[in-house]
């Protein structure tokens, strides 16, 4: 149920569905409508929408919904969430998308982020569900990826600890433990 919620929620918040609001499902249509007002009475304009990206060094990639300009704060990157607020895994998914390069799949080709984009804030906006509300949380893009990078050497320490922490080590004990035997007789 949340994730078709989050679904509906992401289609009738995209600029190109805008004008067809009438037809947007009663259950939804107070959420949907709070986002809207709250971006004409802010003055937020979304820019660009769903660019795919990928980060070599942090070994992640997805899709940001979109770039946005917000007075106060220029343009930037921001996602709509229709769940739970986990701001540590939202900072950690904003910076993989930012720290990294679009990626077109057409083409497989990578480009820069707009030279624009800020690198220092990034937001959220939450839409709860049922609520008619809108609520717009910044993150800070510095902290946040700082915190992908401890995040990724964790990951990296994970995928190592097989062979470089974790080792059998039944035949050495049990060779310990023939010399011990030698040793008392």
């Amino acid at each position: 149920e949340q994730a078709n919620y989050g679904t509906a929620i992401h289609s009738w918040t995209d600029p190109d569905a805008r004008d067809r609001l009438d037809e947007v499902h009663e259950e939804y249509r107070p959420d949907v409508e709070a986002y809207w007002a709250e971006f004409d009475r802010l003055g937020i304009r979304q820019l660009d929408s769903e660019i795919f990206c990928a980060n070599d060094e942090l070994k992640g990639a997805g899709t940001v919904d979109g770039v946005y300009w917000v007075p106060g704060y220029g343009v930037v990157m921001g996602d709509k969430k229709t769940g739970d607020i986990k701001p540590l895994e939202f900072a950690i998914q904003f910076a993989t998308y930012r720290f990294g390069e679009v990626y077109d799949w057409e083409s497989d080709q990578r480009s820069p982020w707009r030279e624009d984009l800020s690198a220092d804030v990034a937001l959220v906006f939450d839409i709860p569900k049922g609520e008619g509300e809108l609520r717009i949380h910044e993150i800070d893009m510095r902290w946040a990826l700082e915190t992908a990078r401890v995040a990724a050497d964790v990951r990296n320490r994970h995928q190592d600890s097989r062979t470089k922490l974790f080792k059998k080590v039944n035949d050495q004990i049990a060779q310990a433990l023939v010399a011990e035997r030698e040793r008392l007789d």
